[in-house]
């Protein structure tokens, strides 16, 4: 009969506690960076900017010269909003009791003050979600952690 190995739990209980969040939070910051890459989020596109409708005021009479406003993607005028995406696993709020944890991804208002109407939409722009929560998202997060699970308390 072997020996329960009590600090070997505790270890185990305490590297989880370390590393799990933060893989679940670059998991969940990929699968928001994707959104710029789609074009949509979770497998519906973003509406079409105006720019790339042919007949719009936008499409013909542009701000800019060149055919790059009807190519370039959406949302991606300044890469601003995308790189402060980009950062905020770093910036991860982490907390935990007894029963969970939880892990919670904020842009800076300071730097993005627009990406929560982007991100929600107003009365006069369209809704082109890029963060939040997503069956997709939440199947990748349990994925992750059965996958860590199974690694840390299973060898």
């Amino acid at each position: 009969m072997s020996k329960f190995n009590f600090q070997r739990v505790i270890d185990n209980i305490e590297q989880t506690k370390r590393e799990l969040p933060v893989l679940l939070a670059n998991d969940a910051q990929k699968f928001f960076l994707a959104s710029f890459r789609n074009q949509g989020w979770d497998g519906e596109p973003w509406q079409e900017v105006q720019r790339r409708i042919e007949g719009t005021n936008a499409y013909k009479y542009p701000k800019t010269k060149g055919l790059t406003r009807r190519t370039k993607p959406i949302l991606q005028g300044t890469g601003i909003l995308r790189r402060e995406v980009s950062l905020i696993a770093a910036n991860a709020i982490i907390t935990y009791d007894r029963n969970n944890f939880r892990v919670k991804l904020v842009l800076d208002d300071d730097m993005v003050p627009y990406g929560k109407f982007i991100n929600t939409g107003t009365d006069h722009m369209p809704q082109r979600k890029f963060m939040g929560d997503s069956p997709a998202l939440r199947a990748i997060l349990r994925n992750r952690i059965e996958h860590y699970m199974n690694k840390v308390w299973h060898t």
